[in-house]
């Protein structure tokens, strides 16, 4: 299965030797509460898609196309124990790619 692969302590540069390139469409969610200024809500249009109410606030979707190292994962067990500690997550994107992040330095 193929992972979008980070490291906590890597801000560029590839994460791992058996990564390669590609770009993906990142879905990126944001909330606006109803009662917000009415500007606001302009400036939200234009920057989101499929615009839903959720829970008293607009959700909104803004998809952007964005660079990301992947890599081809068997055994997530065998990754473990050759890069070490992993946070994984679910996708974000429209590939449906999950994310692994090999946690190797302090985040908050």
């Amino acid at each position: 299965m193929k992972y979008i692969i980070k490291r906590t302590s890597a801000w560029d540069g590839k994460p791992i030797p058996e990564c390669v390139a590609m770009q993906v469409h990142k879905y990126d969610y944001r909330l606006l509460r109803i009662k917000d200024n009415p500007n606001n809500w302009k400036e939200f249009c234009n920057m989101n898609t499929d615009i839903q109410i959720d829970d008293g606030h607009y959700r909104g979707t803004n998809i952007e196309v964005t660079d990301v190292w992947v890599a081809e994962v068997q055994d997530l067990h065998e990754f473990v124990l050759t890069y070490g500690e992993i946070i994984l997550d679910k996708p974000c994107n429209a590939e449906g790619l999950w994310e692994i992040e090999i946690y190797d330095d302090y985040r908050e």
